[in-house]
């Protein structure tokens, strides 16, 4: 459809304009916040053609969440995604607070312990493992949406 094809347009733009789309790279990496935002905007547009309360917020996590209340995402598709959302914009936060992308090799020891807990992680080791699981949780529901 049009919006879904506008909306992958944009995506590419931002993507490439939000500095890639490596392990670290919160925003434009696949299933991360551009690919859940999209997918947020499509169930979004169509649900609300129905359901007012689809339209009612701008909140992502209270969008996720109208979205399941009326059936378009199931509860485990709508527990992703805000898990997967919570950890793209605690990230996030971090990456703006240390003044740039946090990247792997290049994150100061000082800051670990930091990145670990935003991560939930019990280790920072453990944090690219909760960075790719998201990420492939946000991917397998965007290409579900998209094929529907």
């Amino acid at each position: 459809s049009e919006l879904k094809e506008e909306l992958a347009r944009l995506a590419r733009e931002r993507r490439s304009e939000s500095g890639g789309t490596g392990t670290w790279a919160v925003e434009g990496r696949p299933g991360g916040l551009l690919d859940l935002g999209s997918t947020v905007q499509i169930l979004r547009a169509r649900a609300g053609r129905e359901h007012a309360a689809a339209r009612g917020s701008r909140d992502t996590v209270e969008t996720i969440d109208a979205l399941a209340s009326l059936g378009a995402l199931s509860a485990e598709d709508a527990a992703d995604l805000r898990n997967a959302w919570r950890l793209w914009t605690a990230l996030l936060t971090v990456q703006h607070v240390v003044g740039g992308r946090i990247r792997a090799g290049a994150v100061p020891n000082r800051l670990r312990p930091l990145v670990q807990e935003t991560a939930g992680a019990d280790s920072f080791d453990e944090v690219e493992s909760r960075l790719d699981a998201a990420a492939a949780a946000v991917s397998r529901i965007a290409a579900r949406v998209l094929e529907s």
